[in-house]
């Protein structure tokens, strides 16, 4: 079972609890009406069956707001997985097509400035005119969550390893995280590579 899954069915049985116990709170306060003003005139068995049959509707609106967030999440990762690959194949363009006009980048260089989607172009056809044999290996792939209500929001993340043999000869292994937010027609919108790009250009540079 995925983290995903496990996820989903923590948060459904935390949120059925929820509805459970304000249903009986709102039962045991018509009990305390009925027993202190003797309201003949409401019918328990009615009430009861309101309150369960509320109980069912929002227990299935939190299954369908589950299950829209899952497939949310599989199409974007699946956009990303094919920009991955677009990557690993050199194909700069088709890499590009997997990314909205409008995203920002924010790129691991030590004090750079967020960058726009032409500077993460030219940043990655540099890797690429400059290693062979680029591989994402050892990847787990997660979710992301949004940051105000901690709810999973459609974004992916993943940590993994990028290899590969510089032009120079040297075979590089860097461990990677990256963040990956989309927009409605799934094109990423936001982009965040964090490994150690310096450490990985010192093990390159002429000796």
């Amino acid at each position: 079972m995925s983290f995903l899954q496990l996820k989903t069915m923590k948060e459904t049985k935390e949120n059925l609890s929820k509805q459970k116990n304000l249903i009986l709170i709102y039962l045991r306060c018509i009990l305390d009406c009925q027993y202190f003003y003797n309201f003949k005139n409401i019918n328990m068995k009615n009430l009861i069956l309101c309150s369960l049959v509320f109980m069912g509707l929002t227990s299935n609106q939190a299954f369908c707001q589950n299950a829209d967030t899952k497939a949310l999440y599989e199409k974007n990762l699946a956009t990303l997985k094919a920009s991955i690959t677009a990557f690993e194949n050199e194909k700069i363009d088709v890499w590009a097509s997997y990314i909205a006009d409008n995203a920002v980048w924010t790129p691991p260089s030590y004090g750079s400035a967020k960058g726009t989607k032409d500077d993460w172009k030219k940043a990655l056809s540099m890797y690429m005119a400059d290693w062979d044999n680029l591989k994402l290996v050892n990847a787990s792939f997660l979710p992301g969550l949004d940051s105000t209500t901690h709810n999973f929001d459609g974004s992916v993340r993943y940590y993994g390893e990028w290899t590969g043999v510089h032009k120079s000869g040297v075979k590089t292994s860097v461990r990677f995280y990256g963040t990956y937010e989309f927009n409605k027609e799934g094109k990423c919108t936001s982009g965040g590579d964090y490994f150690d790009v310096g450490g990985l250009m010192n093990a390159v540079k002429p000796k």
